[in-house]
């Protein structure tokens, strides 16, 4: 039996996101961001800091694929 993936390992979705698909969950996530601070605020240590981390590592992800994808800087 493999050891379970870490949030790391894990892909993005499991099928391609369009560049408005990615537009949309961006515009979700930044008003939830926005409120959430930064994951120090809430302690690194703890779930909402962890969940903090999370958002800004998937918006991240997000943002670059657009850029990937459109082909822009």
């Amino acid at each position: 039996m493999s050891a379970p993936k870490t949030f790391d390992d894990l892909p993005l979705a499991t099928c391609s996101l369009s560049i408005e698909e990615r537009a949309k969950w961006i515009n979700v996530l930044d008003p939830l961001l926005k409120y959430a601070g930064r994951p120090g605020d809430w302690g690194r240590e703890s779930k909402l800091g962890l969940l903090t981390q999370r958002l800004l590592q998937v918006r991240q992800e997000l943002t670059q694929g657009e850029v990937k994808e459109g082909g822009s800087a």
